[in-house]
C-alpha cells in the first residue's frame, strides 16, 4: 500500500494579476513539528487536484475519489487495477504531492485485498432470487435480429447487444455523475471569486464531460431507436443558452436526474432480473427524455459566462 502524506504548502493566491502564475510545485516547505492536523485547502487547490485527477482518470470509472475532510483538507484515495495505473496516478498528482493540505492513499487491487484479509469476515446467507432467463426486451430484439440476419446466431447476438448497450449507457451516465460531482464539490463556493485559472479548469472539466455525454448519448440513441422506436420523429423545444453559474447548476442537476432515469430504463430492458421490464424504453416519455438530455448537455458544453 502506498500512503503519501503531502507536506508542502501551496503558494498564496496574491493579487489577481498573479493568479495565472500559481505554481503548485513551489514552496515545498515541510509543516512545523507542532502541526497536528493538515491545513484547510483553498477552493483553488481543490480545483487543481480535481483537474489533475480528472485528466488521469480520463473516461475510466476507477474507484479513485477526491473528498474534503471536516477540517478542510483534501484526500485522494481509491483502488486501481495495477502498479502501472497507480504510478500513472502518482505522476499525474506530482504537482501537489508535497502539499500539506492534500493526502493521497492509492492502492492496487492486490493491496486492497490484502488489507481486507486482516479484517474480520462476516458471512451472510441470503435466499437466492428467482430470475428470468432472458432480458426483458428479448422479444423486440429477437424480432429485429431475425429480420436483419436470418439464420444468424440470434441468442448470442442478443447477449452481445444487450451487454454492449448497458455498458454504453453506463459510460454515458458516468459523465453526468462527474458533472454532478463537480457542481456539488463547489456548491458552497462562489466560483466567480476564485482565481481565473482555477475557474477555467473547473469549466474545462464541465465542458469535457458535457461534450462526452452528448456524444455518447447520441451514439446510444442511434443504436437503440431503430429497434424500439423506428417510426418516431424526435423533437424537443429549443431552450435559451445558459447565462449564469446558477443556471448552470440547475442544468447539471436536471441532466443528472434525467440521465439516471434513462439509464434505469435501459438497464431494466437489457438485463436479466425478476424486476426487469422493457415498458419504459418503449415509451414516448423515454424518447423525449433521451433527446432532451442530449440538448441539455450541448448547452452545458457551450457555457462560457464569467458571472452567475
Amino acid at each position: 500500500m502506498l500512503y503519501v502524506d503531502l507536506t508542502a504548502s501551496s503558494p498564496p493566491l496574491g493579487r489577481p494579476e498573479d493568479w495565472a502564475l500559481r505554481d503548485l510545485t513551489a514552496s515545498r516547505v515541510p509543516p512545523p513539528p507542532s502541526t497536528s492536523a493538515p491545513p484547510s485547502a483553498s477552493a483553488e487547490l481543490e480545483v487543481d487536484v480535481a483537474y489533475l485527477l480528472n485528466h488521469v482518470k480520463a473516461d475510466l470509472n476507477e474507484q479513485v475519489t477526491l473528498t474534503r475532510s471536516e477540517g478542510g483538507s483534501l484526500r485522494v484515495e481509491g483502488v486501481v487495477d495495477s502498479e502501472q495505473r497507480k504510478d500513472e496516478f502518482l505522476r499525474a498528482l506530482a504537482p501537489v504531492i508535497n502539499n500539506p493540505a492534500v493526502r493521497i492513499d492509492i492502492r492496487t487491487v492486490a493491496e486492497a485485498l490484502e488489507r481486507r484479509r486482516t479484517k474480520a469476515r462476516t458471512i451472510t446467507v441470503q435466499e437466492a432470487e428467482k430470475t428470468a432467463d432472458t432480458v426483458a426486451a428479448d422479444q423486440e430484439l429477437r424480432s429485429y435480429f431475425e429480420r436483419h440476419n436470418p439464420g444468424g446466431p440470434v441468442d448470442e447476438t442478443i447477449r452481445n447487444y444487450s451487454s454492449r448497450t448497458v455498458n454504453r449507457a453506463y459510460q454515458t451516465l458516468f459523465h453526468a455523475i462527474e458533472m454532478k460531482r463537480l457542481m456539488s464539490r463547489f456548491a458552497n463556493v462562489d466560483m466567480r471569486t476564485v482565481a481565473p485559472d482555477a475557474r477555467d479548469k473547473w469549466l474545462a472539466m464541465l465542458h469535457q464531460h458535457a461534450a462526452a455525454f452528448e456524444s455518447q448519448n447520441a451514439g446510444l440513441r442511434q443504436e437503440i431507436q431503430p429497434i424500439f422506436s423506428p417510426a418516431t420523429t424526435l423533437h424537443v423545444a429549443e431552450e435559451p443558452p445558459i447565462e449564469s453559474d446558477a443556471e448552470l447548476a440547475r442544468a447539471v442537476e436536471r441532466l443528472h436526474r434525467l440521465a439516471l432515469a434513462n439509464n434505469d430504463a435501459i438497464r431494466s430492458a437489457f438485463t436479466i432480473s425478476s424486476q426487469s421490464s422493457a415498458a419504459a424504453i418503449k415509451s414516448t416519455a423515454f424518447w423525449q427524455s433521451i433527446l432532451r438530455v442530449e440538448h441539455l448537455a450541448k448547452r452545458i458544453a457551450q457555457y462560457q459566462a464569467a458571472s452567475g
